[in-house]
């Protein structure tokens, strides 16, 4: 992800390929835990942490602004390295919606809002203009196979 706003110059073309927020996902049959999950369920569960450095994520940032904290279990650096965890142990993950919504469909875990405010980010492609076609292909095909993966 980038951070932005327009592309650095004219070398640069850039396209908004979706905006999203952020979900939390846990095997609700198991915990006994209904969607939406409150704050004092959220903040008593183990948290996976998502993170490309496993140290600290965005939501521990929103949660520490609010005079929060959660108690993390574990970290993968990628979402699909949730999936058996979830389905194993008692913890949830906070992940991007996207994210979220296709790992509860594929593992037939729970997908809530979060029960703290999240921001909305959007997820652009930028390329060099010089180099390909003024639309890559992948964003086209991106766009016709997605057209709103929220």
């Amino acid at each position: 992800m980038t951070r932005w706003r327009s592309p650095p110059s004219r070398s640069y073309h850039q396209e908004q390929l979706f905006s999203s927020t952020y979900a939390c996902v846990f095997d609700s049959a198991r915990l006994e835990i209904p969607a939406p999950i409150s704050l004092e369920n959220y903040l008593t569960l183990r948290h996976l942490l998502v993170s490309f450095d496993g140290r600290r994520g965005l939501i521990d940032d929103l949660q520490e602004a609010r005079g929060l904290s959660r108690t993390v279990a574990g970290s993968t650096s990628h979402f699909s390295g949730t999936i058996t965890s979830l389905k194993a142990a008692d913890v949830l993950v906070s992940l991007p919606r996207f994210a979220a919504s296709a790992i509860a469909q594929a593992a037939d875990l729970t997908l809530s809002d979060l029960p703290i405010p999240s921001p909305l980010f959007t997820v652009s492609m930028v390329w060099v203009v010089a180099r390909s076609r003024p639309r890559p292909q992948l964003a086209s095909e991106f766009h016709s196979l997605h057209p709103y993966p929220g």
